[in-house]
This record gives structure tokens, sequence and C-alpha cells, in this order.
């Protein structure tokens, strides 16, 4: 018989519902949720504390400048898999 999984570190509890996606991106100190509520919610990886949250409005995150994170609509679960486009 296979052993049993480890425990987790952490348990992100600051989402409203299950999450549907999570964003890590390794440049930056922070990981980007979104949970079935549409809630976005940015997390600190130092501090495993949220930094910020928002609902989202119509239809993906995006990197507005070196620092700030917009949210102009709901992450769909197709999208998960593939990586986000910045301009």
């Amino acid at each position: 018989m296979s052993e049993p999984s480890p425990p987790p570190r952490y348990i992100l509890r600051s989402h409203f519902s299950g999450l549907t996606i999570l964003l890590i991106f390794l440049d930056d100190d922070r990981i980007y949720f979104e949970d079935g509520s549409e809630r976005v919610i940015s997390m600190s990886t130092r501090t495993l504390r949220p930094k910020s949250s928002w609902k989202a409005h119509n239809d993906e995150l995006q990197e507005w400048g070196e620092n700030i994170i917009t949210a102009t609509g709901s992450l769909s679960k197709d999208q998960s898999s593939e990586a986000p486009e910045f301009s």
C-alpha cells in the first residue's frame, strides 16, 4: 500500500467558496486566486496574508504596469492551463 499524503504546510483561507484558478508568478512575491464567487485575492508569499481582493468583472486577470494586477473579469477553467497574456 502507498504511504499517506503529507499534511499541507498552509491552507488558503481567504476565499469565500472553492477556488477556480490559482496563478503563481515567479517574479512576484504574491499569488493570485479566484474563487467560485468571482472574488480575486492577492496573497503575499512571504506573510501568507491577503494583500488585496476585489470582485472580477468580465474577462480575465491582466497586468497593468509593473505592480498592478487588474481583473477585467472572471477566469474560466479553460484558461487555467494557459499562461496569462500581458500587454
